[in-house]
């Protein structure tokens, strides 16, 4: 434009949009904007703004800029960082302060027209205009589910249940949060709204007195002054928490309250949302209160058909994971009767859903709490709009799925005597597989898994050692979620030689103590079961006898308890000599199965090599493995009884610890030669390149073929030094006052190993144990590689390999042609698919007691395991999946869940480790202890997802706290 016209009165008008899947309606939308103005400006929603508004966001800031620049009907393009227009609208009246401002309005805020307070101020006006429902983003969304739904969807029971609301129905519905509790307040029978008082910024501007002294004369006692903006609680965006509000606010001070106000109102004008049609919220604060938090009425991120309920009992920290605790958090199936579940759950059920015939069709998010007297009193009530825009899950799959989970369970009885109704289920007890194979594996590492330890050697194993014999896998699957059958567990780490009046009597009370404390189930070896005679037993006495045992059962106990530990320590350099030449055997078989596999190119000869090599790690690997780790656990035990009997400092444990030199020691001492260049790449792979970030996981890649997990940009890795990663300690000192411990409480427990052999026994079982699983894990990375390459051959991915169980690849070959067998794996492929997506949607607890679980799905608080006492502070890496792009070097790293493959991590300086599964004696715990990394393993799902996305946190290892900062 030239001067004369800058200074001349000129229309200008301004629209604003996503842009995001550009179409005919953005363009009539921006061809009217022009046709009213002499100057188009259009404002694009940054990136940040408008993920809130649609979930994907397909398309970047700069993309959508660039599409917008090229349209004729556009003069200048600029960005907007709120959804609120007045900032740049402030800005062009700046510009061209003599001219008229044309605002379009946008459909993203239905009938809610943000910034036309100020258009109006300034003498502009508001254009309307009429939204292009033909292709709207929803009606996109219907149009291409409709055109990728397959065939088999025509049943009607098959379809996915679509719930597409537009946002434009809903805007009149949810305006402001203060709006939205009026209309509400005499309409609700199974709630209650406090008392409110519902003022404007423009009001609190043009009389504060006032306003003071009517909310004076309105409330007694303490009043909380909520944000209620245009901008929040809306169809189009919730931006929850992003203003202030205040609590407590005594109403009999009138600073007090012009304080509470002046500080919410500057929160809307630090976030540019300075409408003054904004309003403020007071209501009566609420007292006497025995739960508050939030509900959804669907799952928040998948629309499964749950209420998801986050809260907090009064009296606990509110601040998440300060302290090493978390929110609670229940789910609940939509299908369930509100007056089946027990209280205090059943009368807020009854009142959301009370709320959700006011809403039809709308997931909300809805604010509560619950008084001690069982009142239900609602705080806010918004949609959750991504939730209401899209797709929801076929519900009535889901909830098949759900009741085939519970059949499922209710029958596992049947598959032995020993199974009575209600059995105990943990997906991290004993074996922990969701620390092994993840929450939900996939099916190939599930089957592989299940074959080589869960269906025999689990148990067998152990026998020879004086454990129990018991008839059966230890593993079930529900939904694809992996669980430990608690009964065999106990069955199996009791002596053989005790009675079985006796042994019912310890079945019945170990699980009336886990049902009481089920944050234990990761940790049934050290804190469950009497697995074997440590130096505490004496301390056991009185919850034995509080158990309902007599004298005489727990000297029973105490005897067969003595003379397992007796046969283990006494046994064991032998039975360390059998194994040791299993795995020699073991080793020696690897090389010349995979010198052979190299030479052929016949996918049938990789397949039968493969599965040598599983046949072999299950005879020659996992059995001697089994017996280490329990070998390893009766160390952890002994270990840790002499802290708590205070023969031996924590201290003290944590440097004998690290004097301990397991595979991960070499590989921190080659990988510092190796980036000194004293041995080179290829050599260090020829001994660790069998390692992968999941074991039994085919989609990761061995250390082989991803050498980038053992390169570094920074400097050699110093700190992990034995010499240089702690203060300095005599071995030979420590050594010695160990064996003196350990032989005056051997000698007191009436254990015949002396001191010395003890010491022996620890030291070399912890070294052997990982020592073993270092050795066995060769096989079978080689086999999943070999499996790789035959679903190659046949143009399958690893993704796709990992959809089929190790069954249907081994073992058709000898009854199938090439074009039967790839037939019979694309069916598979596709079904397995479609199972896994709808199992996803299932949710299920770490624990189940009984059926109830499966429908009422609570979260619990687990304490997670800290290794050293120190505490650091630091930015935080979560490995998605131990991509070793990431930086990590100086860092806290967050890992759901961790085995040897992710050994890489100790190459690169990290700060500390925080882990979502893991057990006191687990691969990371030994490792951190080994390295004096500071360390929180298995912290549970809470605890971890309130950290995850955490930018920077502190851990406490002394004070067992995690707390987050940013």
């Amino acid at each position: 434009m030239t001067n004369s016209q800058l200074n001349s009165p000129i229309t200008i008008s301004y629209s604003f949009l996503i842009g995001d899947l550009f179409h005919y309606g953005h363009l009539r939308m921006l061809q009217a904007a022009k046709e009213e103005a002499d100057l188009h400006i259009c404002g694009i929603i940054t990136d940040d703004v408008a993920s809130k508004w649609i979930n994907p966001l397909i398309s970047n800031y700069e993309e959508r800029k660039k599409v917008i620049e090229q349209i004729r009907y556009v003069d200048e393009v600029c960005a907007q960082d709120t959804m609120n227009p007045t900032a740049n609208l402030k800005a062009i009246h700046m510009r061209f302060p003599k001219a008229k401002i044309l605002l379009m309005q946008s459909h993203h805020m239905g009938g809610t027209v943000l910034g036309a307070s100020f258009v109006k101020k300034i003498g502009g006006d508001v254009v309307d205009r009429n939204f292009y429902e033909n292709l709207s983003r929803e009606t996109i969304a219907t149009a291409f589910h409709e055109a990728f739904s397959s065939p088999s969807a025509s049943n009607s029971a098959d379809n996915r249940d679509i719930k597409l609301v537009e946002s434009g129905i809903l805007a009149n519905q949810f305006t402001t949060k203060a709006n939205t509790l009026v209309n509400l307040k005499n309409r609700l029978k199974n709630a209650h709204i406090e008392k409110e008082y519902v003022l404007t910024v423009a009001q609190w501007n043009n009389d504060p007195k006032s306003v003071i002294a009517s909310i004076q004369n309105s409330f007694k006692g303490n009043v909380v002054i909520r944000s209620s903006s245009l901008n929040e609680d809306s169809v189009s965006f919730s931006n929850a928490g992003f203003y202030d509000s205040i609590l407590n606010v005594d109403v009999k001070s009138p600073g007090k309250i012009r304080n509470a106000i002046k500080k919410v109102v500057l929160s809307y004008t630090s976030a540019k949302d300075d409408s003054e049609e904004n309003q403020i919220l007071v209501q009566k604060q609420t007292d006497n209160i025995a739960y508050s938090g939030v509900i959804f009425t669907r799952n928040l991120w998948t629309n499964n058909p749950y209420y998801l309920i986050n809260y907090d009992t009064s009296g606990t920290k509110t601040d998440g994971v300060t302290g090493g605790t978390a929110n609670n958090k229940i789910e609940i199936f939509r299908d369930i009767k509100a007056s089946t579940i027990d209280e205090p759950w059943n009368d807020l059920l009854q009142a959301v859903q009370e709320i959700e015939t006011f809403f039809e069709g709308i997931a909300l998010d809805i604010e509560f709490a619950i008084k001690r007297t069982g009142k239900i009193v609602i705080f806010q009530v918004r949609p959750l709009a991504a939730n209401s825009k899209f797709w929801t899950s076929d519900k009535e799959r889901v909830s098949s799925r759900i009741f085939e989970v519970e059949r499922k369970y209710r029958d596992l009885p049947k598959q032995s005597a020993k199974l009575k109704r209600n059995v105990c289920l943990s997906d991290m007890a004993f074996w922990n597989p969701a620390e092994l194979i993840g929450d939900r594996p996939n099916t190939l590492d599930y089957t592989l898994f299940n074959h080589l330890i869960m269906k025999s050697n689990w148990n067998s194993a152990l026998v020879q050692m004086g454990y129990s014999k018991v008839e059966g896998g230890l593993i079930s699957s529900l939904a694809n979620k992996p669980y430990i059958i608690v009964p065999f567990a106990i069955e199996c780490l009791l002596p053989n030689s005790l009675s079985q009046g006796l042994r019912q009597k310890l079945h019945s009370q170990y699980l009336k103590k886990l049902k009481e404390n089920p944050q234990i189930h990761d940790k049934v070896e050290f804190e469950l079961i009497d697995s074997c005679l440590d130096f505490n037993f004496e301390r056991r006495i009185g919850e034995l006898k509080k158990a309902g045992l007599s004298n005489k059962e727990i000297k029973e106990l105490h005897t067969s308890l003595q003379g397992l530990t007796n046969k283990v320590l006494g046994g064991f350099p032998e039975m360390l000599a059998d194994d040791l030449a299993s795995i020699n055997q073991l080793e020696a078989n690897f090389h010349k199965i995979t010198e052979r596999a190299a030479k052929t190119a016949d996918w049938k000869a990789k397949l039968g090599y493969a599965k040598e090599l599983i046949d072999d790690c299950h005879v020659l690997g996992v059995p001697q493995f089994i017996r280490m780790a329990r070998c390893a656990f009766i160390s952890g035990s002994l270990l840790r009884s002499l802290v708590s009997t205070k023969a031996v400092a924590q201290a003290d444990i944590d440097k004998f610890m690290r004097s301990i030199s397991t595979v991960a020691t070499q590989i921190d001492v080659d990988f510092s030669k190796m980036r000194r260049g004293r041995v080179k790449l290829r050599k260090f792979m020829e001994t660790y390149g069998h390692l992968r970030p999941g074991t039994y996981d085919i989609t990761k890649l061995p250390y082989t073929k991803n050498p980038s997990y053992v390169k570094s940009s920074g400097k050699v890795n110093q700190k992990l030094t034995k010499s240089t990663m702690a203060k300095p300690f005599s071995k030979e000192k420590l050594h010695e006052k160990m064996i003196k411990r350990l032989h005056s409480a051997a000698k007191k427990e009436r254990l015949t190993s002396s001191g010395e052999d003890i010491l022996r026994f620890i030291i070399t079982s912890i070294e052997n144990r990982e020592y073993f699983k270092f050795v066995y894990t060769k096989n079978i990375s080689s086999a999943l590689e070999l499996i790789a390459d035959v679903g190659n051959y046949f143009g399958l991915t690893r993704a796709d390999m990992a959809h089929l169980n190790y069954y249907s690849i081994i073992g058709l070959t000898d009854h199938c042609n090439r074009g039967e067998l790839k037939n019979i794996w694309h069916n598979l492929l596709e079904s397995r698919r479609e199972e896994k997506r709808l199992n996803n949607m299932v949710s299920l607890p770490p624990i189940i007691f009984s059926s109830r679980d499966i429908f009422v799905v609570p979260s619990y608080i687990s304490t997670p395991n800290f290794i050293t006492d120190s505490s650091v502070e630091g930015d935080v890496v979560s490995l998605d999946n131990g991509k070793p792009s990431s930086n990590i070097e100086e860092k806290i790293v967050i890992l759901e869940k961790a085995d040897p493959g992710y050994d890489w991590i100790f190459t690169k300086n990290i700060k500390a480790l925080i882990t979502k599964y893991g057990g006191a004696a687990s691969h990371m715990a030994i490792r951190c202890a080994e390295f004096n990394i500071p360390a929180a393993i298995g912290c549970g799902n809470l605890i971890y997802d309130n950290i995850v996305n955490c930018n920077k946190l502190v851990i406490s290892c002394k004070n067992k706290t995690i707390t987050p900062l940013q």
